[in-house]
């Protein structure tokens, strides 16, 4: 199973390890990266940059709403 079917299986930019953790008591999302593998290489002649972006989404799974 493709475990991100947003991204077509076509494309490879490699490999980031992450590890989330929520914390309820701050409210707040820690995010960890923890490794990475087989970067898309932006420049040709260089080594891939190590830089992570990170979007949230809004989920948008459709609920049945009750109707009187």
């Amino acid at each position: 199973k493709d475990p991100s079917p947003l991204v077509p299986r076509s494309t490879n930019f490699g490999i980031v390890k992450i590890g989330i953790r929520y914390f309820t008591h701050r409210s707040a999302l820690s995010v960890t990266v923890h490794a990475c593998k087989g970067l898309m290489n932006v420049h040709r002649q260089n080594l891939p940059v190590p830089y992570v972006r990170l979007y949230l989404m809004p989920d948008f799974k459709k609920e049945k709403k009750k109707t009187a």
